[in-house]
């Protein structure tokens, strides 16, 4: 169990980043699989201005996905610029 805790916390980082190109990928894959018409290209019903609503609905997943994904791309930010604090600490003490 440490060895699980240490190689976590010391990939941290990586984690998160990884977490924050994920999540978006995967609200654009749900919301397509749940509007998508029964041939997955079909888009029966349009909002004001002859945009397919559910061509919406996928935008608005990806902005949802996008603003769900900053902040483990914050926390990545983060946790990199602490490390590399800290290396640098350590190199000139």
């Amino acid at each position: 169990m440490t060895a699980f805790y240490t190689w976590a916390m010391r990939s941290a980082a990586s984690i998160l980043f990884t977490l924050a190109i994920v999540l978006p990928i995967v609200s654009v894959i749900i919301a397509y699989s749940t509007y998508a018409g029964p041939n997955g290209s079909e888009y029966s019903a349009y909002a004001p201005g002859g945009v397919p609503s559910n061509l919406l609905s996928l935008i608005g997943a990806l902005v949802n996905g996008l603003s769900t994904a900053v902040w483990p791309f914050f926390g990545a930010a983060l946790l990199w610029r602490c490390d590399r604090y800290v290396q640098s600490k350590a190199v000139t003490e």
